[in-house]
């Protein structure tokens, strides 16, 4: 049987305040039945948004090497990921959003076998499909997020919009009208060097901006554009924090800092991209995923973000952007 959080091993989370209740939070993990108001939506199925606790928001546990292309074995293990993830609870981590790679695909087998036995819950989205057309890949993704991904019992929670590639008005226009159908946030990662036209592409699109959250490396993108996006009115999850070790994760916990004092706290998500086997504590790396709640805060709360700030970017922030908002009077026909 899967192990699952109980009141001796839940260890709460990062800035909980006097009237968090942990038993409350506990009763609330049972999930929510069927999902006809706001809930989240795991490989498992269906959880209050209040359940999720910490969560990192952009890794990649099933991430697998393209060997077609010689890329570098990666992680392939799943007994490493598992053990990974246990030291992430341990820390105070309780979900955690899977990308995949490369090219946006989850290994399932892979990442239900890890849903099963984690002690967190694990989050997939499921990617458009441009090639097929608008109306196949919208009905694709309404499927996916109704009753699983590719004819599996993996239910995603969430639409992952790639900009990078032939067909991006199809895409957008299948996301948006699967989004509309089912109140799936959007999950948007656009190309490099092409943030502006990603951003005014959406704005185009007539989508509203609290229901996207656009996936950004602080590898490849500065404060500057992460300010510029947020300005607009969007979600970010800021990824590939602690990718390059602590000395790079301390410059980029003092840019998240700022832009928390420039008024952004309450729309910025965050995620690691720790995403090599060699990088992972378990095989000997400085960091691991549990450092996202063991050290990342730690550098917050260094640059003069309080506790209740640094509870936003892990649990608050997170929570918004993944929960499903049914329509109202919508049924589950369409």
């Amino acid at each position: 049987m899967a192990w699952r959080r109980t009141p001796e091993t839940d260890t709460g989370w990062v800035g909980a305040g006097p009237d968090d209740d942990l038993d409350e939070r506990l009763a609330a993990e049972e999930g929510v039945g069927e999902p006809a108001g706001p809930h989240v939506m795991t490989l498992l199925g269906p959880i209050d948004p209040g359940a999720l606790g910490v969560t990192l928001l952009g890794e990649r546990l099933t991430w697998r090497a393209d060997e077609s292309a010689g890329a570098t074995a990666a992680i392939d293990d799943r007994h490493a990921t598992l053990a990974e993830l246990d030291d992430a609870h341990a820390s105070g981590v309780r979900a955690v959003v899977d990308f995949g790679e490369p090219a946006g695909r989850i290994d399932l087998p892979a990442a239900r076998w890890l849903a099963e036995r984690a002690a967190m819950h694990i989050v997939a989205p499921a990617m458009v499909e441009p090639d097929l057309g608008r109306d196949l890949a919208a009905r694709r993704l309404i499927v996916a997020l109704r009753e699983g991904i590719d004819g599996t019992a993996n239910r995603a929670g969430a639409i992952a919009v790639r900009l990078d590639r032939i067909g991006v008005t199809t895409a957008i226009e299948a996301a948006i009208a699967a989004s509309q159908e089912t109140g799936a946030p959007l999950l948007v990662f656009p190309a490099d060097g092409e943030l502006a036209d990603a951003v005014s592409v959406l704005d185009d699109s007539g989508v509203e901006g609290d229901r996207m959250t656009f996936v950004l490396s602080v590898r490849r993108v500065g404060d500057r554009d992460l300010c510029a996006v947020l300005t607009r009115g969007v979600r970010i999850a800021a990824v590939d924090l602690l990718a390059d070790g602590l000395e790079a994760a301390k410059a980029h916990a003092a840019g998240i800092a700022a832009l928390v004092r420039d008024g952004f706290g309450d729309r910025i998500a965050l995620g690691s991209g720790l995403v090599r086997r060699s990088a992972l504590c378990g095989s000997g790396g400085e960091l691991g995923w549990s450092a996202m709640l063991e050290r990342f805060p730690l550098l917050l709360l260094e640059e003069g973000i309080g506790a209740v700030a640094v509870r936003a970017l892990l649990v608050d922030n997170p929570r918004r952007a993944l929960t499903i908002e049914p329509p109202v009077g919508n049924g589950e026909s369409g």
